[in-house]
């Protein structure tokens, strides 16, 4: 705690994050939506909400651009915005939210799975949708 506590360490963890932070975005999304079993989203959505808290309104725009990728045979307009919504208050808590903000996210992002996951067609759709481009083409 006390590295990062230290303005020079700070701002080269934000600087990673902003080069490395929309790949890894979309692969935790792609996670999410059945690139890894069920028992992994708690495991996703908590690196995938440090980034939001970290990354700020950049990482929000991130996982939005992804999020909107998503077609709507997985999910819908609707549900999107609400995960966005949630998604939202993680990226403007700016390294401060708590664990009720964290378990709200998580709760988000299990609805998200759920959606994605529903049938082959969604979760398949999903997933192409959500590979970052340098995996274009990768089976799923």
């Amino acid at each position: 705690a006390a590295l990062l506590a230290s303005p020079a360490a700070q701002a080269l963890l934000r600087e990673q994050i902003l080069r490395a932070g929309p790949p890894l975005a979309r692969l935790l999304l792609a996670g999410a939506a059945g690139a890894q079993p069920d028992a992994r989203v708690p495991d996703i959505a908590e690196p995938l909400g440090a980034l939001l808290r970290v990354g700020g309104p950049p990482a929000l725009a991130w996982v939005s651009a992804a999020v909107s990728a998503v077609p709507a045979v997985a999910l819908q307009p609707g549900d999107q915005q609400m995960f966005l919504g949630v998604s939202a208050v993680l990226a403007n808590a700016a390294g401060s939210g708590g664990d009720a903000e964290q378990a709200e996210f998580e709760g988000a992002l299990f609805r998200f799975a759920d959606l994605c996951r529903r049938n082959g067609r969604a979760r398949v759709a999903a997933q192409q949708a959500l590979l970052p481009p340098e995996l274009a083409g990768v089976a799923v």
